[in-house]
């Protein structure tokens, strides 16, 4: 890989992880706001380049289902299964939220 497509790579990760803070922090509802803008403050920037972009496609979901699918009250429908909603991104939003709760 050359220098230029490093950088190139470097700033779609730089926006798409400002897209992220953004999402996460301006959802429209305060225990959304709260737990999802606190979960990407606190781990966004760590996150490798695959990880931000499955939670960048995660919030692009509505509130109600992306808590349903943390609390596992609802299954993640099949046409989004081979999406990568029920890997690592949704894992660390549950582990979060259990500290959030404990």
């Amino acid at each position: 890989m050359n220098d230029e497509s490093m950088e190139d790579e470097s700033m779609e990760d730089e926006r798409i992880l400002k897209r992220v803070f953004y999402r996460a922090t301006y959802r429209g509802g305060k225990e959304a706001d709260r737990i999802l803008g606190g979960f990407v403050q606190t781990h966004a920037a760590q996150l490798p380049p695959q990880e931000l972009k499955d939670l960048d496609a995660l919030l692009q979901c509505d509130d109600g289902d992306i808590f349903a699918w943390l609390e596992q009250t609802e299954a993640i429908p099949h046409s989004l299964i081979p999406y990568p909603f029920n890997t690592t991104p949704l894992n660390r939003l549950r582990d979060y939220l259990n500290i959030l709760r404990s």
